[in-house]
């Protein structure tokens, strides 16, 4: 599901920056430097979705990893504008970008990240304070106090 949902993202860049004539407000395009913050975001979002989507996968070097998947499919991107169409060119500033997109943002997953697992082992109810998270901490109190409640006395709840 997850690597799936970065094909489709993946599809979408593409489809954004082959196009002739990319779906972007008339009003929108008259903001200065407006493709540069579009290539930054768009590749900043792959990034985001490549981490999320690798979470789950033991890789050795993540960032490096899917950062420099992300650079390459973006350089390729450029290269195929600049050679397959005649209505875009290859823009060294762009791939700029589409890199300053890549380590903003994997910057910021890593904060978020860091920031949960700290929140969680702080004990503060996170984002996702459901039942089983309360039923680790009546748990986690249980341990603490011996294996099992003394009979006649009700667990916590």
């Amino acid at each position: 599901m997850r690597w799936g949902a970065c094909g489709v993202y993946a599809g979408l860049v593409l489809y954004m920056c082959m196009s002739s004539h990319p779906p972007v407000p008339p009003k929108v395009s008259l903001i200065p430097y407006f493709d540069k913050v579009g290539h930054f975001c768009m590749y900043g979002g792959m990034m985001f979705l490549l981490e999320w989507a690798g979470a789950l996968k033991r890789i050795r070097h993540p960032d490096l990893t899917f950062g420099s998947v992300a650079a390459l499919f973006g350089f390729l991107v450029e290269v195929a504008q600049g050679t397959l169409t005649k209505t875009r060119a290859f823009d060294l500033w762009d791939e700029a970008a589409n890199i300053a997109g890549i380590l903003v943002f994997v910057v910021a997953y890593r904060l978020a990240v860091h920031w949960h697992r700290r929140k969680r082992r702080c004990g503060l109810p996170g984002p996702d304070a459901s039942s089983e998270s309360r039923n680790r901490r009546r748990n986690r109190r249980r341990r603490l106090r011996g294996k099992r409640p003394a009979a006649g006395r009700q667990p916590f709840h």
